[in-house]
């Protein structure tokens, strides 16, 4: 394949560039309208907890908002690392910055999948430069940490989050851009059998249905002990989970428990294929539960340029819940190559040519985790970050 050398024009920040192959053009194009009909999505309308006094709360008023978070020192002298959890929405979403990155003349690569915990010291290390991360979650997730596990306010505006994180993560030189249109809001759902012969509709239904039959809960890792799922359906409804049955992210799976009667209630994501699936219904909130899940790039500032930053928040700009969710369907669901799909949606978004070379390429990364402390004080064991190569 031909290769070409990029204009230095279209990353003026970069001190150092090099040759690059000229991608293939896509063969097919996502359609912004290809909207994921029926998509429910759980309320986001929850007030903030008030913390206690022993809190350290951030000062949303102190932190610089989110589209200023630009260090004119920064430079990028190889390629943007860019992280992802295992959930269909953090992949697609690290495809779309690296496609667009690579746009404007920047070599990006991946890393396999891992966890928000391992990506925190890695970002803070350098490894990682760029991970997509929900902003209520990244926001509750870095105040646990630097709290010893203190018991989080509820974030539900993305903004408010997003200073939380940029003054949270000030001294680990890690800050919040510009959050998503797309709020992947929780879904708690049950199957459309359950729902009709027990006449459930709500999570207030189903907390007091728990209370006569103890429920397994089948949900991704994560929903255990994260506030905003298992210890909020407790605390808020009076849930009884008698065994909590651990689950991929993937909608698919989730119904496939719940149909095969391996739990009785499943979280997923809002915008998986499955919450508009005939065959579930998801549970209204009708008290105040979730909180803020728009999807925003977590971006080390010795990487943070004009523009990179700029880069970042004009695909972030873009991305709604109907056009993540025809993304994840078309990944998870239909197959697509990420990286053609990434493609495609750069295209019709306007925000560049949209030409796929293939996979992004993937590196393993291995970083030093030290220990965290706990809710009670005694320190979690540490252990070290591994992410091997692994093929997509």
């Amino acid at each position: 394949m031909a290769s070409s050398q990029r204009p230095a024009a279209r990353h003026p920040d970069r001190l150092a560039t090099g040759n690059r192959q000229a991608p293939r053009p896509a063969v097919t194009r996502l359609l912004a309208a290809a909207a994921v009909a029926g998509l429910a999505l759980a309320g986001c309308t929850s007030t903030p907890a008030a913390p206690t006094a022993s809190e350290s709360v951030p000062s949303t008023a102190a932190a610089a908002p989110p589209s200023s978070q630009v260090n004119p020192a920064a430079t990028v002298t190889r390629p943007i690392t860019i992280g992802y959890e295992a959930i269909g929405s953090s992949k697609v979403m690290a495809e779309v910055y690296g496609k667009a990155l690579e746009e404007a003349g920047f070599d990006v690569q991946l890393t396999v999948p891992g966890q928000q915990a391992d990506f925190v010291p890695a970002m803070a290390a350098g490894a990682v430069d760029v991970l997509p991360a929900y902003a209520g979650v990244y926001a509750n997730y870095l105040f646990q940490l630097k709290n010893g596990g203190a018991d989080p306010p509820v974030w539900t505006d993305p903004l408010d989050a997003a200073s939380a994180v940029n003054d949270l993560g000030a001294l680990d030189e890690i800050v919040m851009l510009d959050a998503t249109p797309a709020n992947e809001a929780a879904a708690f759902v049950v199957t459309r059998a359950f729902s009709e012969a027990n006449g459930i509709t709500t999570l207030s239904q189903m907390a007091e249905w728990s209370q006569r039959n103890p429920l397994r809960l089948g949900a991704e890792e994560t929903c255990e002990t994260r506030p905003y799922c298992k210890p909020n359906l407790e605390k808020t409804y009076g849930m009884v989970v008698k065994d909590f049955v651990q689950l991929s992210a993937d909608g698919a799976v989730v119904k496939a428990a719940l149909r095969d009667d391996g739990a009785d209630l499943g979280w997923l994501s809002g915008v998986d294929p499955a919450a508009g699936s005939p065959d579930l219904v998801v549970l209204e909130e009708d008290k105040p539960l979730s909180i803020v899940r728009n999807i925003a790039p977590v971006i080390r500032r010795g990487v943070a340029t004009p523009a990179v930053v700029a880069t970042l928040n004009a695909v972030t700009a873009k991305v709604t819940n109907e056009q993540l969710g025809a993304m994840v369907q078309a990944v998870d669901s239909d197959g697509s190559p990420v990286g053609r799909v990434a493609s495609e949606f750069i295209a019709a978004q306007g925000l560049g040519d949209g030409r796929y070379s293939g996979p992004t390429k993937v590196v393993g990364v291995s970083v030093a985790q030290p220990p965290i402390a706990t809710a009670s004080g005694a320190a979690a064991p540490g252990g070290p970050l591994r992410i091997s190569y692994a093929p997509l």
